[in-house]
């Protein structure tokens, strides 16, 4: 069953924190062609505590400049699944987001990877994921080094939807429901509040696909009955 965090809310800053500062300059140092081509984005030295208590080790988190350039592009509606129109200052958000994750869940579509709903909406009011591949690789400071990458940041449409089938599948491991509240605050208009109201019925639809996975084990190891000759 997912973990419910009842740690006070973060309070959110007025100014740009030291981390946010350094993440956006090599954000401004990518963009503008000051860093090698081949070099990944340091998103965060270690992993936070939160993702190492579900599983992922201790290692550098990686984002890659081509995934950057993609998703600071305008979206557009020819390549919906590329482009998502992130700005900048967002985007040196996500570190310190990282740390105090909304949601986090195991990937329905990838397996082994996990994806972190984060309190942070982009211009149009989307709730932002971030897919991480644990134990991947990338390149920092000049050498191939093991990494739990982060493979996309993006604001995620039919986000309700994808709670809840992530709770129907058991996929769920972390639900913070201070940033569930504050997330809802900062959402779209028609989201608000909704994922407050999910949250109340994660516990019922987790037990309900856990009670489902089980009768469909069952139905698989039980042996098939022949059914008997009838009498002529």
């Amino acid at each position: 069953p997912p973990y419910f965090d009842t740690e006070p809310m973060n309070t959110p800053k007025t100014a740009p924190s030291r981390e946010q500062r350094r993440f956006l300059r090599m954000i401004n140092d990518s963009l503008q062609g000051r860093m090698s081509p081949h070099e990944a984005l340091l998103v965060k030295e270690h992993t936070p505590e939160i993702l190492q208590r579900h599983g992922l080790p201790d290692l550098p988190m990686l984002y890659t400049q081509n995934h950057l350039r993609l998703a600071v592009k305008p979206k557009s509606k020819e390549t919906p699944r590329n482009q998502h129109g992130l700005t900048k200052e967002l985007l040196a958000r996500i570190p310190e987001a990282l740390e105090t994750p909304a949601v986090i869940m195991r990937s329905a579509s990838k397996s082994g990877r996990i994806v972190c709903l984060l309190s942070l909406v982009d211009t149009d009011g989307l709730p932002i994921l971030v897919a991480i591949q644990p134990n991947g690789r990338g390149n920092h400071k000049g050498r191939t080094v093991r990494s739990n990458f982060i493979t996309s940041i993006y604001g995620r449409v039919n986000v309700i939807r994808f709670v809840k089938e992530a709770a129907r599948r058991d996929n769920l491991m972390h639900i913070d429901d201070k940033q569930i509240i504050r997330l809802d605050s900062l959402s779209a208009l028609q989201l608000r509040g909704a994922l407050s109201s999910l949250i109340k019925k994660i516990p019922h639809l987790a037990k309900d696909a856990q009670v489902k996975n089980s009768q469909i084990r069952d139905s698989k190891q039980r042996p098939r009955q022949r059914r008997g000759r009838r009498g002529r």
